[in-house]
């Protein structure tokens, strides 16, 4: 470790794509830097680093790109460590992973992980945790979020010596309270360092790196200055008749030598960026396999029989992610809070779920269901939801609607998808609709201009879709007549979507097998809940042969028991 040379407090900000590093940065920096919007894939495509004067301080930020969200190279992973080393030299005083509200995902734990092999287990005494989205806590404090914590992030928690924030990058969020934010985390970056022996961090890496570092701006001195000589020469004699053109002449190249010099730094990371990077991909040549991430089984295609409507009832089954805001979705379909629906660390739904509203003279039935690829689930578990899933939405689904927060289409929503058409076909995506949460983030961005930038994987689906999407927000400060309008639009293209299918919800043979064995099972629970009500009204009518009065009280009370069983009978 390295003792801190100067008053410049150096911050390294890694995580994700759509974390919110980017508008984290601009936060600390009291003004909008860096580009920072909501997008399908990621916006900080490279390292960038910027400075502000903060209470006679220099804050420097380096905001990274998230290195593990569309399987990057090896050499674009080497390529932007060494961009944020370079940058970052002699060494960070606080590496600060930017994290949204919510669950500690495995691209997290794959960048703390990076961290720990490349720089030791040393980089986590400088490591601060950084919740983004503050103002979606709500009336919870950030410590009581982190008591359902799992056991991974409380690990991490352990590690970085219980060191996190929690922080609002909102445009609604007063400029004020930005800077009051930027106050607490420079106060914790403070303490850190003086736990820290007032060190920033060093290791052989960043030691190499700023010793070749320092030489290359020393040559670079000795060049421009022998440079500027030669030059001043050139003029003193081709202007030796003309002393005020001479003198002209050589405060220019002044001015020019001062310009290069202001420089001098950039261009010797420029120079040895070749150094660290061969440096950088000799470490993680011996691991990268460790960080590469398995895909989705290719799905097969399979003949299915569609069914027409039977009633009123339009039902939808609710898929995606944990955190992608199902069941706040759900609440929004339905009209009322019925589903519990919060920010929290690990998966609110831990079991599929179903509830029914009238809606304009139909029965609007939804089922939510759990994330089914957020922790690892065993196939026990994941099976067990798919099969309440099916029987809630028995004899069919009329749409399938996954559930995404706008920004990136994660792996995660593509073992989704993958899922239902190993499990239902390739038809299944007939009945699906794209539905994006979180639409106040657009701004003053269409949802078109938005999907202009998605990535092939995106596209791809969203043609399998029929280009079906649509976007909503289900924000508390979202008025209900807007979410009854947004709710409006959602019906009209799932009846569009429903037109097209002649009519038709989606069946095939797992679900017509259920469905038979549903109905099998209700025929024989009516038989059987018939016969016990034969056999008390027998015994009734015998015990108060003498009383017709409490007999038919009798009856009347067991009629009712027995029409409440029959309304329940399919669960």
């Amino acid at each position: 470790m390295a003792a801190t040379p100067n008053n410049t407090l150096r911050i390294v900000l890694v995580g994700k794509t759509g974390s919110g590093k980017s508008a984290t940065a601009n936060t600390i920096l009291g003004d909008k830097v860096f580009a920072s919007r909501i997008a399908p894939q990621a916006v900080t495509k490279t390292c960038q680093k910027a400075s502000r004067k903060w209470k006679g301080r220099d804050l420097l930020v380096v905001d990274t790109p998230g290195l593990f969200d569309t399987k990057e190279t090896l050499q674009t992973t080497c390529r932007e460590i060494s961009r944020c080393v370079l940058t970052s030299c002699p060494g960070p005083h606080a590496i600060v992973l930017v994290m949204r509200l919510g669950r500690y995902t495995p691209e997290e734990q794959q960048t703390v992980a990076l961290v720990k092999n490349l720089f030791g287990k040393a980089a986590m005494k400088y490591m601060i945790i950084l919740f983004t989205r503050r103002d979606e806590l709500g009336d919870q404090s950030l410590s009581d979020f982190l008591k359902d914590a799992d056991v991974n992030l409380r690990s991490l928690l352990e590690e970085c010596g219980d060191r996190r924030c929690a922080i609002s990058n909102s445009r609604n969020t007063e400029q004020a309270e930005k800077e009051a934010q930027v106050q607490e985390l420079v106060e914790l970056i403070d303490n850190m360092v003086q736990n820290n022996q007032g060190a920033y961090f060093s290791d052989p890496i960043y030691k190499n790196i700023d010793q070749k570092l320092r030489q290359q701006e020393e040559h670079l001195k000795k060049v421009y200055a022998d440079e500027l000589q030669n030059k001043i020469k050139l003029v003193e004699k081709e202007y030796a008749h003309n002393p005020e053109e001479k003198e002209k002449q050589i405060k220019l190249l002044m001015q020019k030598h001062e310009e290069r010099m202001k420089n001098i730094r950039e261009e010797a990371e420029m120079n040895i960026f070749q150094v660290a990077f061969n440096m950088i991909k000799n470490l993680l040549s011996g691991i990268w396999h460790t960080f590469c991430g398995v895909g989705a089984c290719a799905p097969e295609s399979r003949d299915i029989n569609m069914a027409a409507t039977p009633n009123n009832t339009l039902r939808i089954v609710l898929v995606g992610k944990t955190g992608s805001g199902k069941s706040a979705t759900a609440n929004t379909i339905l009209g009322d809070k019925v589903f519990d629906s919060r920010i929290a660390a690990q998966a609110v739904t831990k079991t599929c779920q179903k509830a029914s509203r009238k809606w304009k003279g139909r029965d609007l039935l939804v089922v939510d269901t759990p994330g089914l690829f957020d922790t690892k689930e065993t196939l026990n578990t994941t099976c067990r939801e798919i099969s309440r899933c099916v029987l809630a939405s028995c004899p069919g689904p009329h749409a399938i609607v996954l559930v995404m927060r706008l920004g990136r289409y994660t792996q995660e929503e593509q073992q989704t998808v993958a899922l239902v058409k190993n499990l239902f076909g390739k038809a299944a995506m007939k009945y699906m609709i794209i539905l994006f949460t979180c639409r106040d983030e657009l701004g003053d961005q269409s949802l078109s201009d938005f999907l202009k930038d998605a990535d092939v994987n995106l596209r791809s689906l969203l043609q399998e879709c029929g280009d079906r999407h649509y976007a909503i927000s289900n924000s508390r400060y979202t008025e209900q007549a807007e979410k009854e309008a947004q709710v409006q639009e959602l019906m009209e293209l799932i009846d569009n979507m429903v037109q097209n299918n002649q009519g038709a919800y989606f069946s095939d043979p797992i679900y017509k097998n259920i469905d038979q064995k549903l109905r099998q099972q209700e025929e024989h629970l009516k038989k059987v809940y018939a016969d016990e009500l034969q056999n008390k009204i027998k015994l009734v009518e015998k015990e108060y042969a003498h009383n017709p009065e409490e007999k038919e009280k009798q009856i009347k009370l067991l009629m009712q028991k027995h029409e409440e069983r029959m309304k329940n009978i399919r669960e």
